[in-house]
C-alpha cells in the first residue's frame, strides 16, 4: 500500500519596493506497506488539524515508525457520495446528471413494453430508469418511483425471473406499503406482489437520523429532516443539495429499532473524530478495501480515537494536539484594505514631501523656508509609514491565498529592513508564512 503524498510547505517572503519574492519547498514521506493509519479530521467545532500536527500525535501514541498519513474527506473519498449509511454501502450515480424529463421517457417506454407484451423491452427500460435515480438532479416524484419499481417487478415476472420480481415489488412497497396490488394488470404476478408486500410490513426500518448538514434532503420523493421513524427496511432514494443540481444515493435502510445516521460527507467526518460506535463499519469496509490491517488513528484537535480494523470497534481515546501556530486562515480582504490604505498614505505623503521640496526651493524667506523643509520631512515619513503598511498588506494576502483549507494554521512573521540617505531610501519587508 503506497502512502499518499504529504506536502509540507516553507515559504519565504521578501517584498520591497522594487518588488516581491516567494520561494517554495515541497517534501514528501517516503511510501509504507501495512503501516498504521493516520486521519486527521475536522470536529463540529473546529477544523482538522495539519499534517505535522497529526503526525505528532501519532508519533507520541504509535511510537516511531511509517504511517500512512492523509486528510480523513481525502483518503477515506467522502465526498464520493453526498449521503450514506454506516451500515451498507451507497450506490450513486455512475454515469452522466440527468433530469426528470430523461427519467420519465425510461418510465414510458417501461410500460409501452408491458402493454405490447414486449418483457424484454421494458425490463430494459425499467432497469436503465433504475440505475439512472442517483443521477438525476430534481426531486424524483415518490408515484414514478414506485411506478417504475411496481413496472420492474412486473416486467422481472413476465420475464420468468421471479426473484428479481420479488426483489423490485419490496422496493415499491418499501416506498409506499399503503398501495394495494393494481388490478388494470393481470392478476398472475399478484401472488408475488402481495408475499414481498407482506414482508416488507413485518420489517420496519431502523430510525433514520437526517444529519442536519445535509442540504435540501429528500428521500422517496418527501422532505426529509430530524429523525425519521417509520420508514420501512429496504432501499431508498436519497437527493440532496440545490434544486436542478442534486446529487442521490440509493440507501438500504436496515430493521431493528436503533437510530441509524443518515450522514453527509462533513457529518460523517466529524462522527469519525468523535469515535462514534454508529460509524466503525465505515472504517471497517475501508480497511478491507485499501488492505489496512494495522491500527487507524483518527486525530481532531479535541483528541485522538484508535480504531482496531481486527475487531471492527474503537478503542483507546486521548487528548488532541495543541499547535502553537493556530491562528487559522487571515482574511484576503483585510490584507487587500490594508494595501489600498498603505498605498493611499504613502501617496500623499510623498505628494506633500515633494510639493514641499519644491516650494522650500523657491523660497526666499528664512523661516518658510525652515517650515517647508519639516514639511518636506514630515512628508517622506508618512509615506515611509504607508509603504510598510502597504507591505504587511502584501504580507497578510499573500498569507490567506496560500494557506491550506485542511485546517493547518498559517503563522506569519513579518521583520521590516531598509536604510536612508539625506534624500532616498530603501525600505521592505521580509517574512516568513
Amino acid at each position: 500500500m503506497n502512502a499518499p503524498s504529504r506536502p509540507i510547505p516553507a515559504r519565504l517572503l521578501g517584498a520591497g519596493i522594487a518588488g516581491l519574492t516567494l520561494a517554495a519547498l515541497v517534501t514528501g514521506p517516503t511510501t509504507a506497506e501495512a503501516a498504521p493509519v493516520v486521519l486527521f479530521a475536522r470536529t463540529a467545532d473546529a477544523p482538522a488539524p495539519g499534517p505535522a500536527d497529526a503526525a505528532a500525535v501519532a508519533k507520541e501514541v504509535l511510537g516511531d515508525g511509517e504511517v500512512i498519513l492523509g486528510a480523513a474527506a481525502t483518503l477515506l473519498d467522502l465526498d464520493a457520495h453526498p449521503a450514506r449509511l454506516p451500515s451498507s454501502p451507497p450506490v450513486g450515480c455512475a454515469g452522466e446528471a440527468a433530469s426528470i424529463a430523461d427519467l420519465d421517457a425510461l418510465l414510458a417506454a417501461a410500460v409501452d413494453g408491458l402493454d405490447s407484451l414486449e418483457y424484454a423491452g421494458s425490463l430494459r427500460a425499467a432497469t436503465e430508469a433504475r440505475d439512472l435515480l442517483p443521477c438525476v438532479g430534481d426531486v424524483v416524484p415518490t408515484e414514478s418511483l414506485y411506478q417504475l419499481y411496481f413496472t420492474e417487478g412486473l416486467a422481472a415476472f413476465y420475464n420468468d425471473d421471479a426473484t428479481s420480481a420479488a426483489a423490485a415489488f419490496r422496493a415499491a412497497a418499501a416506498v409506499d406499503s399503503t398501495r394495494p396490488w393494481n388490478d388494470d394488470y393481470a392478476p398472475e404476478p399478484q401472488g408475488v406482489f402481495l408475499a414481498a408486500l407482506q414482508g416488507v410490513l413485518k420489517t420496519p426500518g431502523a430510525p433514520l437520523d437526517v444529519d442536519a448538514t445535509l442540504e435540501n434532503a429528500h428521500i422517496d420523493g418527501r422532505p426529509a429532516s430530524g429523525v425519521l421513524r417509520g420508514l420501512p427496511a429496504g432501499p431508498h432514494l436519497v437527493q440532496t443539495g440545490a434544486a436542478g443540481a442534486m446529487r442521490g444515493v440509493v440507501v438500504h435502510v436496515p430493521g431493528g429499532e436503533d437510530v441509524v445516521p443518515l450522514m453527509g460527507p462533513e457529518g460523517l467526518e466529524v462522527r469519525l473524530a468523535g469515535g462514534e460506535a454508529a460509524v466503525a463499519p465505515v472504517l471497517a469496509a475501508a480497511a478491507r478495501t485499501n488492505g489496512w490491517a494495522e491500527s487507524i488513528l483518527v486525530v481532531s484537535r479535541t483528541g485522538w480515537v484508535r480504531f482496531e480494523p481486527s475487531t471492527g470497534a474503537f478503542g483507546d481515546r486521548g487528548g488532541g494536539p495543541a499547535p502553537a501556530e493556530s491562528v487559522g486562515r487571515p482574511p484576503i480582504a483585510a490584507g487587500v484594505a490594508l494595501i489600498a490604505a498603505g498605498a493611499g498614505v504613502a501617496a500623499g505623503g510623498f505628494a506633500a514631501n515633494r510639493t514641499e521640496y519644491t516650494k522650500g526651493l523657491d523660497s526666499t524667506d528664512l523661516d518658510d523656508y525652515r517650515m517647508r523643509y519639516r514639511n518636506h520631512l514630515g512628508g517622506f515619513g508618512v509615506g515611509v509609514a504607508g509603504v510598510v503598511m502597504a507591505g504587511v498588506g502584501v504580507a497578510l494576502t499573500v498569507a490567506a491565498a496560500t494557506a491550506t483549507d485542511d485546517g493547518s494554521a498559517t503563522a506569519v512573521r513579518i521583520l521590516p529592513f531598509g536604510f536612508a540617505g539625506p534624500s532616498a531610501a530603501v525600505l521592505g519587508l521580509v517574512g516568513s508564512f
